[in-house]
């Protein structure tokens, strides 16, 4: 009986003691605030002024509209852009594409 009572206030706890705590620490935020906060979540300057892109896996061509892609697989792509460029993530700068398809460079 005791042991049934200890856990029934355990579980008790564990259920409403994080949301009330949460309750009293949550204050609304102003929207600069927010954006403030993804901002530097996402990176900050490095993601708003990107100098260097490395995308590395897998990549499927479905050439033509086709339902079969061609799969290039390993694939690299680098981007390398001026540290002064007014968008970040436009696509352009110098690119260098590293493509294998089937074991071969491509």
């Amino acid at each position: 009986m005791i042991r049934s009572i200890h856990f029934l206030l355990l579980l008790v706890s564990l259920t409403f003691g994080p949301a009330a705590a949460q309750a009293k620490e949550a204050a609304p935020l102003a929207a600069r605030t927010i954006v403030e906060r993804a901002f530097a979540a996402a990176g900050g300057d490095a993601w708003r002024y990107p100098g260097t892109i490395w995308l590395y896996g897998r990549y499927l061509d479905f050439k033509g509209g086709g339902t079969k892609p061609v799969v290039y697989e390993p694939y690299e792509l680098y981007r390398v852009q001026p540290r002064d460029h007014p968008n970040g993530h436009q696509a352009d700068g110098k690119i260098r594409v590293s493509a294998y398809k089937d074991g071969k460079p491509t």
